[in-house]
C-alpha cells in the first residue's frame, strides 16, 4: 500500500506502483483527504498528518492483509505511526510485514519548521501553527516522532532519502536510521525531495527489499 505526501496525490506514486506491479505485487494507492489525482476535483485545502493516519488505517484495514506499507514524505511519517500503532493510533494499527519510508521527516516539529521556511513564515507563525495543531487534535508535538515509531515497529524497515533533499534534511533520515538496528538504508544523490520518486536505483532497492 502506497501513501503519498502532503500536497501530493496517489498519481505521484505511479512510477513506483508500476514497478511493483510488474514485479508481481498487487499495489494499492489512494488520495488522502483534501487531495485528488483528478484535476477537476483537486482541492486547495489540505489535510493534516492525523487525517493521513486515519485514512491509511481505514484503507489498510479494508484490504487486509497488507504485506508492506510504503510512505513518502508526510505519508511516510504517517505510515510509521499507523504501522506502529503509536499512542492514540493503537486501535488504528495496520499490521504489515515490511515498512518503507521515503523522504521521511523525523518529527512533526521538523515538518512545521520546513513548511514555515519554504513559505517565508516567521517564528511566531511557526509557534502558532504548533499550538493550533496541538489544540485541534489534543496531543503534544513531541509525542509523535518517527524515531519512536520505528522502535515500536518490530519488523523490517527500509529507509530511503536523498542527500540533496531540500524539504526534509538528510539529518532527519540519519536520526531515524540511528534509532533502530532493524533499519536498512538507501541514500541517493542529486534527486532532492521530489525527483527521488523517479530514481531507478531506488526502484531496484525497493524490489530487492520486498522480494
Amino acid at each position: 500500500m502506497l501513501a503519498h505526501g502532503w500536497g501530493s496525490r496517489a498519481s505521484h506514486m505511479a512510477p513506483l506502483a508500476r514497478q511493483l506491479s510488474e514485479a508481481g505485487f498487487r499495489v494499492i494507492a489512494f488520495d488522502a483527504p483534501g487531495h485528488s489525482s483528478i484535476d477537476e476535483f483537486r482541492e486547495t485545502q489540505y489535510s493534516s498528518m492525523f487525517e493521513f493516519c486515519t485514512t491509511i488505517s481505514a484503507v489498510g484495514k479494508s484490504i487486509s492483509p497488507v504485506y508492506a506499507l510504503v510512505g513518502y514524505s508526510l505519508g511516510a511519517a504517517s505510515a510509521a505511526v499507523v504501522a506502529a500503532g503509536q499512542k492514540k493510533f493503537n486501535d488504528k494499527k495496520v499490521e504489515a510485514e515490511k515498512l518503507i519510508l521515503i523522504s521521511a521527516p523525523q518529527s512533526i516539529a521538523t515538518m512545521i519548521k520546513s513548511f514555515c521556511r519554504n513559505n517565508n513564515l516567521e517564528i511566531q507563525d511557526e509557534q502558532k501553527l504548533k499550538k493550533e495543531l496541538q489544540h485541534e487534535f489534543d496531543f503534544s508535538i513531541e509525542e509523535y516522532l518517527t524515531t519512536e515509531a520505528v522502535k515500536i515497529f518490530n519488523k523490517e524497515i527500509l529507509l530511503i532519502h536523498d542527500n540533496d533533499d531540500e524539504e526534509v534534511p538528510i539529518n532527519d533520515a540519519k536520526e531515524i536510521a540511528a534509532s533502530s538496528a532493524k533499519i536498512k538504508t538507501f541514500y541517493s544523490n542529486g534527486y532532492g525531495h521530489y525527483k527521488v520518486l523517479m530514481n531507478r536505483n531506488m526502484f531496484s532497492e525497493v524490489k530487492k527489499f520486498l522480494l
